[in-house]
């Protein structure tokens, strides 16, 4: 914690702040929180910024951790609305260029199902089958390369998300997941899956 506080008076005395940036923390271990809390009270009134992402459960760990969990602030990501997922895909291309249509940005919206890591691999693996169209100003995105994306899209699902949170379930947890299968695409309560 002391060298988080000599980083942040070193900001300070440069007129700058510094910002740590933090993803997944809710894997991260009870004591290495503790520590990370302890670092963020000792940086307080420095120009340091903690921004940390993870699951739900998030703010329940942290506080498991130590006291200084209640002065943070938490901000809930949730389903993206429709047109949060439209602005995710075309304002970062609209600067770069290319422009999507309408039938492909309906397409994407049916497949990322408003779940924000979907809107970043959807739109990604649409980019690729684009050609790279940051390259090639005035490209226009469509639905033909939606559907082009959507096997390299499906099969990163599958190895990577999937079968990663898959492989850390515990037979408990797979049973759950069976369940939560056998009801279909519908989004549902958990509560409701027993």
């Amino acid at each position: 914690d002391r060298l988080l506080a000599r980083l942040g008076e070193a900001a300070a005395d440069a007129g700058v702040g510094v910002v740590l940036l933090f993803d997944e923390l809710q894997l991260t271990a009870r004591a290495d929180l503790a520590a990370l809390l302890h670092a963020a009270q000792a940086a307080e009134g420095l120009p340091v910024a903690f921004i940390a992402a993870g699951l739900p459960d998030l703010p329940g760990a942290v506080a498991g951790a130590g006291s200084y969990a209640e002065r943070l602030y938490y901000d809930r990501v949730d389903w993206l609305s429709p047109g949060d997922v439209r602005e995710a895909v075309v304002v970062p291309a609209e600067e770069l260029g290319p422009a999507f249509d309408a039938d492909a940005l309906e397409l994407l919206l049916t497949h990322i199902a408003s779940y924000p890591y979907f809107a970043q691999l959807y739109a990604e693996e649409t980019w690729k089958a684009a050609g790279t169209p940051s390259d090639q100003p005035g490209t226009v995105v469509t639905a033909a390369h939606v559907e082009a994306a959507l096997p390299s899209a499906q099969r990163r699902l599958d190895e990577g998300l999937y079968r990663i949170r898959y492989d850390k379930a515990s037979e408990a947890e797979r049973g759950y997941l069976a369940a939560i299968a056998a009801l279909g695409d519908e989004r549902i309560p958990s509560g409701d899956v027993a």
